[in-house]
């Protein structure tokens, strides 16, 4: 995936700053990164269609008509050299969890993601599936599957 992004590097910045309290495995809906930086959601639609954004998540994980995009991804696209599984290892020295040197501290923390107990930016609702599924991939991504 190419990095540049219209050349506009401020913008790649802005959304990294916004999204750096993010865990990285938190579904971000387009709308958000308006929030964060301003950028309008067709744009970002433009971009994915273009093959410059990060591709989104399965739209039957959600309900609703959103577009939902991993944090980690939008982070590695705005210039974050780190790959998904070191991602969650420098968020997890950050918030003073050690959970990568024992297994049941690494459930502990998937549970506690299902209790909702971890603040995410914006909490997506949802599909029957979905959550599960979800889960799968973060641990399929961090390769503890």
């Amino acid at each position: 995936m190419n990095v540049s992004f219209n050349g506009d590097r401020e913008m790649m910045m802005m959304i990294r700053d916004g999204l750096a309290s993010a865990p990285p495995w938190c579904p971000i809906p387009s709308p958000y990164l308006r929030t964060v930086a301003g950028v309008d959601p067709q744009f970002v639609a433009l971009a994915r269609w273009r093959g410059k954004f990060p591709a989104p998540l399965p739209s039957h994980w959600f309900r609703g008509h959103t577009t939902w995009t991993f944090a980690a991804d939008i982070l590695t696209w705005a210039g974050d050299s780190h790959n998904f599984r070191k991602q969650l290892e420098h968020y997890a020295e950050a918030k003073g969890l050690d959970i990568f040197h024992d297994t049941d501290r690494l459930a502990s923390v998937l549970q506690l993601e299902t209790l909702q107990v971890i603040s995410h930016p914006v909490r997506p609702r949802w599909s029957a599936s979905g959550f599960a599924s979800w889960l799968n991939e973060i641990k399929r991504r961090a390769s503890l599957a």
